[in-house]
């Protein structure tokens, strides 16, 4: 099995993950919002490349059958329903609700991998399902959302280690980034969640009185459902 890691989307372009399979990842804020919101009966998340194609994208529905989720610097943008906080979500705010949603960097990373065979997105709420879809592949990108989209997120650099470690049973041939990753989560495991919840990002969202998102975010296995990102739209995968 061969997989690289990419930590932002400036160590990427289309073509590295154009036919790959492909694991998008960001411990907090985006991907247990889609996690949670496609558990709570969301139909479908579309991300949005800027603000005014999110309105436009949103008004084409009725207002009854979709909402706004999108923030910068961690605060609300203005006219959206929620931040991207999955503490914001329940079965009654989500269910059978399409979701436009916009973040700048994480947008810019997801629209990277529309070449890609298929797009699976992870976090530790999920980890276990996600590894378990892995496991058949031969060829695997896992690509990361970066601090300001430009630099090493360390809670994504070890949910990206801590996945390696389940798969490294498989014989792996990885690229520097995927082994440091590896060899980081080995050494920092005995005290992940102290690391954690004391990363730049981590300390950002605590200071924004976001800490019960930061707890909840690296919750293991909570909610094991796999969201793919497909034409356009985050929607369940099958199986």
């Amino acid at each position: 099995m061969i997989i690289n890691l990419y930590n932002s989307a400036r160590e990427v372009d289309k073509e590295i993950l154009k036919d790959k399979t492909v694991l998008f990842i960001d411990t907090f804020q985006s991907s247990p919002l889609f996690i949670t919101a496609l558990f709570y009966g969301t139909k479908a998340i579309i991300p949005s490349p800027d603000v005014e194609m999110a309105i436009k994208v949103f008004k084409s529905y009725s207002p009854k059958d979709a909402i706004l989720i999108g923030e910068r610097d961690y605060e609300k943008i203005e006219g959206f329903h929620y931040e991207g906080n999955l503490l914001s979500l329940n079965k009654e705010v989500c269910e059978g609700k399409m979701i436009i949603y916009h973040q700048p960097y994480v947008c810019e990373t997801l629209f990277l991998t529309e070449g890609a065979k298929e797009v699976y997105i992870a976090s530790f709420l999920n980890r276990t399902k996600a590894v378990e879809r892995l496991k058949d592949q031969e060829d695997i990108r896992i690509i990361c959302v970066g601090l300001e989209g430009k630099r090493l997120a360390l809670e994504n650099f070890l949910l990206a280690g801590s996945i390696l470690y389940q798969l490294s049973y498989k014989g792996l041939v990885m690229n520097d980034a995927a082994n440091s990753a590896l060899a980081c989560f080995q050494n920092l495991r005995r005290r992940l969640k102290t690391t954690l919840t004391t990363t730049e990002r981590a300390i950002s969202l605590i200071n924004k009185e976001r800490k019960g998102e930061v707890e909840k975010s690296l919750l293991t296995d909570t909610t094991p459902i796999l969201p793919v990102f497909s034409e356009g739209r985050i929607v369940l995968s099958e199986g």
